[in-house]
């Protein structure tokens, strides 16, 4: 027990040194200000499973979600490491009254295809995962709200059936990541072509061995100094190990 444990511990002190010399890989830019770092590096993440599920309305398990929470989507807001909630793409909101919240949207934000980010993405959004066809296990974050009504491109109310305090930490849950109306409408599975408005963007996916993202070059905000993300299955514990300890540039997901 005692050499597992200085084990675990060996291995995550070698773990923190690869995210520092991978250029803050936990960094996916929620500042303003475009643009990008001036170096850039490609990071491999092993990791036990692959995703199932590039949706975030029917994504349900963690390797999932660590491929498109903050990378591939984002939400309006988002909590940090304090568990505040912090602007995201929605960049402030107001309480009108008991059943009416109301968000400021963030201005020259693209999706992934091009598609401009406005509140009309918001109600498409929300109505997807409240939709009963599309059998979203996370509908219930939202079932409090009865209307998404669009005041102009950038402002947008959440009317709610009932007073809800903990709609901010909802929206901030990774189900709640706002996809590409036109990507809604393409018809093509949004689970294999995911197009949010996050920092990087999917490039390639080989089922069952790998995942790369790929910077957004029309990313809103500051990117992180990681040209590419390539996320690896590696089911050996062992080997992952063993990546790590050869000081190839990899880090193990932090949830399996």
């Amino acid at each position: 027990m005692k050499k597992n444990s200085l084990l675990v511990i060996i291995i995550g002190l070698v773990l923190v040194l690869s995210a520092c010399m991978s250029g803050n890989a936990g960094d996916t830019g929620k500042s303003e200000g475009g643009g990008k770092s001036s170096e850039t590096k490609d990071l491999i993440v092993a990791t036990l499973s692959d995703a199932t599920k590039l949706d975030p309305h029917l994504g349900t398990d963690i390797p999932s979600a660590n491929i498109y929470h903050g990378r591939i989507y984002e939400g309006l807001v988002y909590q940090d490491k304090n568990m505040e909630i912090q602007p995201l793409l929605a960049t402030s909101w107001e309480k009108l009254d008991d059943l009416t919240w109301e968000f400021t949207l963030r201005e020259n934000v693209k999706f992934h295809d091009g598609t401009d980010f406005t509140a009309e993405a918001v109600k498409r959004t929300i109505e997807r995962v409240l939709d009963e066809k599309t059998a979203s296990a996370r509908a219930n974050l939202f079932e409090m709200i009865t209307e998404v009504k669009v005041i102009n491109d950038h402002k947008v109310q959440l009317i709610t059936e009932y007073p809800y305090a903990p709609l901010l930490a909802n929206l901030s849950h990774y189900a709640s990541g706002i996809i590409s109306p036109t990507a809604i409408d393409s018809g093509k599975e949004i689970a294999q072509n995911p197009v949010g408005t996050g920092p990087y963007k999917l490039a390639n996916w080989k089922i069952g061995q790998e995942i790369k993202l790929e910077q957004f070059d029309k990313y809103w905000g500051k990117q992180s100094g990681l040209k590419t993300i390539t996320f690896k299955v590696i089911p050996e514990d062992s080997t992952r190990v063993a990546m790590v300890e050869t000081g190839r540039p990899t880090l193990q997901t932090r949830f399996q």
